[in-house]
């Protein structure tokens, strides 16, 4: 019974913690050194005004091209999984940032109908600059260095849509459901 009060009170509490959180969902376009344009979805949870997460899913694809010595055709396509945090230096509605994380690269070429894929793990740093257009769109763009086998420079140009949560006037709300929950089990 002890136990289950505590994370009553651990649930009540994290909840006014988050209380202020932000999350954000957008896409927008991504231009890689070693590709052609490519697109790119993201979200993002704002621990803070200084401190976010972004999470992002990026496609880059190449054109079929044809190799001048053996005059065969192929084609590449690259993605990647990032994970990065950000640390802003500024509360207002231009926030210029600097990003460090991780990424995950898969690249697939094809040739003659044979495929061959392969995955690698990076780091990125980099920065760029958050704009609020509004209360809930932003715009921003981002120059990321991805570590990996000679590194690759990635530009990116989104539009985000913010999500304000607003959880401490259902605070009272959410912890009476959470006891019930502890006191039925």
């Amino acid at each position: 019974m002890i136990k289950q009060s505590f994370l009553t009170l651990l649930v009540f509490f994290s909840i006014i913690i988050t209380a202020n959180a932000q999350f954000g969902i957008g896409a927008g376009l991504l231009y890689g050194t070693d590709s052609e344009l490519g697109f790119t979805g993201r979200v993002n949870y704002n621990i803070n005004s200084k401190i976010g997460i972004f999470a992002g899913y990026s496609l880059l694809s190449s054109e079929s091209e044809e190799d001048p010595l053996t005059g065969l055709e192929a084609s590449a396509s690259a993605s990647s999984f990032d994970i990065d945090g950000h640390y802003h230096f500024s509360e207002g509605a231009t926030k210029p940032y600097v990003l460090a994380g991780i990424s995950i690269w898969r690249v697939k070429a094809e040739v003659l109908g044979f495929s061959v894929s392969a995955s690698e793990t990076g780091i990125n740093v980099g920065g760029g600059v958050i704009h609020s257009l509004s209360d809930k769109f932003s715009l921003f763009g981002e120059a990321k260095y991805v570590i990996i086998d000679g590194g690759r420079l990635c530009l990116l140009w989104v539009l985000i849509m913010d999500f304000n949560l607003q959880l401490i006037q259902n605070t009272s709300r959410i912890t009476a459901y959470v006891v019930r929950l502890f006191l039925i089990s």
